[in-house]
């Protein structure tokens, strides 16, 4: 959770400390949930991004032995009347 409605190239940069310098984000809604998705494009490629109201999900090549694999990051509602739709947003 990065609690942050933007996120710039210079704060990802910073945030990744100076060796992640791609990144994919969901903003925050004022000071709740965000995602961020940092990577070093010189190790992995991250492709096929989608943004869903409570997730980030990406598919995720390792270059040096050619690993695929699907990575989905969620931030999700604490209230009860709102965990129905996120569980289905995850199916």
């Amino acid at each position: 959770e990065t609690k942050l409605e933007n996120v710039d190239q210079v704060l990802a940069l910073y945030l990744g400390g100076y060796r992640m310098h791609k990144f994919e984000q969901r903003p925050a809604s004022n000071t709740r949930g965000g995602i961020l998705l940092l990577w070093n494009d010189n190790y992995i490629n991250v492709e096929a991004i989608q943004l869903e109201a409570s997730s980030l999900s990406a598919t995720i090549t390792v270059k040096e032995c050619s690993t695929v694999f699907h990575l989905t990051t969620v931030y999700g509602p604490s209230r009860d009347r709102d965990k129905s739709t996120f569980l289905e947003e995850l199916k």
